[in-house]
């Protein structure tokens, strides 16, 4: 009775085991997809940032508009407020960018 106990603990454990193995590697692959999936979007999001800057620089030397305004205290107070919303936004984008534009150079230049 007590190895007929044993035997089915047994096959139930190894039947566990590998629907863990399974799982462990479905999460692996569907990681791995989503690693990608950010990094293609990561690229293509520089590649249209850098061009909107590009565009935005190009044009700011091109515009011949030398209009300079005075910004009243709550001009300035929302301008603060805003850069330090979009400051650590901004880092976070510029460190993960710069990490992944460095990557893909070195993939390029060891092609």
């Amino acid at each position: 009775m007590s190895n007929l106990k044993n035997s089915i603990l047994t096959k139930k454990r190894e039947l566990l085991t590998q629907k863990e193995s399974a799982l462990l590697e479905e999460i692996e692959n569907k990681t791995s997809e989503l690693n990608s999936l950010l990094n293609k979007t990561l690229k293509t999001s520089l590649y249209i940032g850098g061009g909107l800057m590009a565009g935005y620089a190009v044009y700011k030397f091109l515009s011949n508009d030398k209009i300079e305004s005075e910004k009243t205290k709550s001009e300035v107070k929302e301008n603060t407020s805003t850069r330090r919303i979009f400051r650590p936004i901004l880092s976070i984008i510029a460190e993960k960018g710069l990490s992944f534009l460095v990557d893909s150079l070195k993939n390029k230049i060891g092609k």
